[in-house]
């Protein structure tokens, strides 16, 4: 929650909820605006983080919370969202497969990080790393753009709120940054701190070693499991790493028609 409602481009009309006839709050939206590439053409949508009471989820009122998120949007010329839902509700733009492990279990993870020139990302690191995840995602025809240094801070040094995210970079001999690593630790609905890797950009080093990278320091940062959507690893490293598919998260577009 603090991750959205601290980012650098949000407004506080984009967070509200909705309550019950007894006054119960049954349903909140938290947004904030990304800037998508999408066949080239570069589209500013509303990412939203929705989160519905388990009896109103029959209820439609999904739709009714993203029709008042959009309708707030439009007043900012905004007329797009992007939204990610383990749940089918139109056709989706891409569908990944969620793995899980649990950090007690892979008996190959060293006790430290073995990538030379890995370390943790500081804020004097985000103009060579912003430079680094634009030009490695542009290969993608669907991709985010962050759009300046702010932004690109907030995701991924988020010095607003500490412990949340995560971002280790490979610098080499000459100080320049070949590889990125992200994830974000939360407590799941049990209070077990949980890792989700979601960027891991390699030009130098390779996936399967960043992986592992990123499971030991997750491992020494308290997570006691670790989690990533397969949309550009493949599952051959993902299962040598003794991942289990957990799941699935399909990614929509609204108001927002692409081609087959």
């Amino acid at each position: 929650i603090n991750f959205i409602i601290t980012h650098p481009n949000t407004r506080s009309e984009w967070q509200f909820g909705i309550r019950s006839t007894i006054g119960k709050l049954v349903g909140v939206v938290l947004a904030y605006p990304i800037c998508l590439s999408v066949g080239g053409a570069s589209v500013m949508s509303i990412h939203p983080m929705i989160v519905i009471h388990k009896k109103c989820l029959k209820k439609r009122l999904l739709h009714a919370l993203l029709k008042e998120l959009l309708r707030r949007a439009n007043l900012y010329k905004i007329n797009q969202f992007v939204l990610a839902n383990p749940s089918t509700l139109l056709k989706p733009v891409i569908s990944a497969i969620c793995w899980g492990c649990k950090l007690a279990y892979p008996a190959q993870l060293p006790s430290s990080p073995r990538t030379p020139g890995w370390r943790r990302m500081t804020s004097d690191d985000v103009t060579s790393a912003l430079i680094l995840v634009n030009k490695w995602s542009s290969q993608f025809e669907i991709r985010r753009v962050f759009t300046n240094e702010e932004e690109f801070c907030h995701h991924f040094v988020c010095p607003n709120v500490p412990n949340y995210v995560f971002t280790y970079v490979v610098e080499n001999k000459t100080g320049s940054i070949t590889d990125l690593v992200k994830y974000n630790i939360v407590p799941d609905e049990t209070g077990t701190l949980s890792a989700t890797i979601s960027a891991v950009i390699s030009t130098q080093s390779s996936v399967h070693q960043l992986i592992i990278d990123a499971m030991v320091s997750a491992k020494e940062n308290g997570a006691k499991h670790v989690g990533v959507n397969q949309t550009n690893i493949s599952i051959d490293i993902l299962q040598l790493l003794s991942f289990q598919p957990s799941g699935s998260l399909a990614y929509f577009f609204y108001n927002y028609r692409y081609h087959e």
